[in-house]
């Protein structure tokens, strides 16, 4: 029963809503333009890229395309959190390392925060949902005990997506700051 494999069911619509949904705001907020800073290839390398080097360091190959239990997915869930952050760390050290232009730092830190948003996405709005499908479809069939809560590393990983997110908005505050006029005394 060990090489059986528990396909989860009914989830693809679903998380794939929620994508558009996500399309769909930035659209509305921004229109086409709004996509730019998302279209981030090296974000997305580093990401996705990341997430599935991690994720094959812990598990087979053939683990990874067709997960028997949802260890796995939660294991790339946690991966594809830890990249994202790990790539927008990156992506601000990059930027600070090579500040020519102040007025550049917003646009590039938006760049730099894309990575965290992909790695989020995947994480929570692909795989771990994925997982949960897969423990329950486990735990009915197999009357075994569903996988391990990861609300821990889910704290964790907000809690350092709210230190990335407000140290980039102190940046772009500071940054803003140095290149607005002076004010003109009359």
């Amino acid at each position: 029963m060990e090489n059986e494999h528990i396909t989860p069911g009914g989830g693809f619509f679903k998380q794939s809503f929620i994508i558009l949904l996500i399309m769909a705001a930035i659209y509305l907020q921004e229109g086409m333009p709004g996509f730019r800073p998302f279209l981030n290839l090296e974000a997305a390398l580093l990401v996705f890229g990341g997430t599935l080097c991690l994720t094959w360091t812990a598990y087979p190959l053939k683990e990874l395309f067709r997960p028997s239990g949802p260890e796995v997915l939660l294991h790339a869930a946690g991966c594809a959190a830890a990249m994202g952050a790990l790539t927008t760390v990156l992506g601000m050290i990059l930027m600070l390392a090579s500040v020519d232009d102040v007025a550049q730092i917003p646009r590039r830190m938006a760049l730099a925060l894309s990575g965290l948003f992909l790695g989020l996405v995947l994480s929570e709005v692909v795989l771990a949902p994925m997982a949960a499908r897969l423990a329950a479809a486990r735990k009915r069939e197999e009357n075994k005990p569903a996988a391990p809560s990861a609300a821990g590393k889910r704290l964790f990983l907000w809690f350092l997506t709210l230190g990335i997110v407000s140290f980039s908005m102190m940046t772009v505050f500071f940054a803003l700051s140095l290149s607005a006029p002076p004010a003109v005394m009359r």
